[in-house]
């Protein structure tokens, strides 16, 4: 059974702030992309790291725009501007997107981290870079700081393996209409369903509120702690926390992760 790290999203709730233009992030990570394209004048490598990080921010801004669409078609329903039908179909193919979007920002990580460590091209997948540093023959291979984030990241097998049932083996989000909530589970005969006890309906539904607050609040914080290896490994300048990432799907994320706290699933 899993269950939920509180501290992570207390730590990702600090870094989504308000100003009088919306809301947004200034942490590390969305400074990370400016301290690269400093440096990019030093080579094809660097132009590369930007390039990838570029690609993470829009799979960031994309789950975020998914969350805030997700908002709105639920606003609609309670107004009954929005068909309960088409309601529910909307919400599953919005599921579907976001575990693919929240997946392949892993594989840039991957690609990153092979491109400012001693990892060979084979291991570009994060599935794959997790699986080789764990061979005794690539010990000491990869510093110490990379192999024990790369390890550290145990949700990732959650996402992984639901994104894959999902884009290759068939199974579907069910989607159970709601005025409300955001419900759903995945269906497929031989999936062993999620059970996260602090984001459930019930036992076997799941509240996507609950869910994308969750995981959005674990990939900024991986996100921020990431950027600090980048920035280390390539000896940039100092963070100085004055880029602001704004989108309005940071603050229906404050409010979703928010909901976590004081979730009291059915039983």
């Amino acid at each position: 059974m899993n269950t939920i790290d509180i501290k992570k999203l207390q730590t990702a709730l600090s870094l989504i702030k308000h100003d009088e233009i919306g809301f947004f992030i200034d942490g590390k990570f969305v400074e990370l992309s400016s301290l690269i394209q400093l440096e990019i004048s030093k080579g094809k490598e660097i132009h590369e790291l930007y390039q990838l990080t570029h690609y993470i921010s829009q799979d960031v801004w994309n789950l975020l725009t998914i969350i805030s669409r997700l908002e709105w078609q639920k606003n609609l329903v309670i107004e009954n501007k929005l068909d309960d039908g088409l309601w529910s179909l909307f919400v599953a193919t919005d599921i579907y997107v976001f575990y693919s979007e929240l997946r392949s920002i892993f594989d840039y990580i991957a690609k990153i981290i092979q491109l400012i460590s001693n990892t060979p091209n084979k291991t570009k997948s994060f599935e794959k870079l997790k699986n080789w540093i764990v061979k005794p023959e690539n010990s000491g291979k990869i510093s110490s700081d990379l192999s024990d984030f790369i390890s550290s990241c145990h949700w990732f097998y959650d996402v992984r393996g639901i994104r894959d049932k999902l884009i290759h083996e068939g199974a579907e989000p069910l989607v159970f209409p709601s005025k409300d909530r955001i419900l759903f589970l995945i269906r497929r005969r031989d999936y062993k369903k999620i059970i996260i006890p602090e984001i459930m309906f019930n036992e076997n539904v799941v509240d996507f509120e609950l869910y994308a607050g969750l995981y959005m609040a674990y990939i900024l914080i991986y996100l921020e702690e990431f950027s600090e290896l980048v920035n280390k490994h390539l000896n940039l300048n100092e963070f100085k926390f004055m880029t602001k990432g704004y989108h309005m799907g940071f603050g229906i994320t404050q409010e979703w992760i928010n909901k976590i706290f004081v979730h009291k699933p059915n039983t």
